[in-house]
């Protein structure tokens, strides 16, 4: 195997301070005097379980779905996965029984 021939001084300084990992002395780095106030850790939010299902859909509502995504994040700057998007859609449905009751009673949930 071929080694290359590199010059040491293209990635350490001559200087006579010390070297960090990168290859910069430590005296070539500058103190811009800006204070820097210690941050607490941000807390995490709390990890919600999550169930992985299959649900089955026809493409016309497939598109209407990766359509509303796309929206949601060009229009109007909000990123939301296809699963955060049938998550809002049944838990505001389950608010509105009656409304899925009608749907039921019309026929609309013949489909299956």
């Amino acid at each position: 195997m071929r080694r290359s021939q590199i010059p040491h001084d293209v990635f350490f300084s001559p200087t006579a301070g010390g070297v960090t990992a990168q290859g910069a002395a430590v005296e070539d780095v500058k103190d811009d005097g800006a204070d820097v106030a210690a941050r607490s850790p941000q807390p995490e939010p709390p990890r919600v379980e999550k169930l992985q299902i299959s649900v089955y859909i026809e493409p016309s509502t497939a598109r209407l779905l990766d359509e509303m995504r796309f929206t949601l994040q060009y229009e109007h700057g909000h990123k939301a996965s296809k699963s955060a998007l049938v998550d809002y859609a049944i838990r505001s449905l389950s608010a509105d029984i009656e409304r899925l009751v009608a749907a039921a009673e019309a026929g609309e949930l013949d489909r299956g």
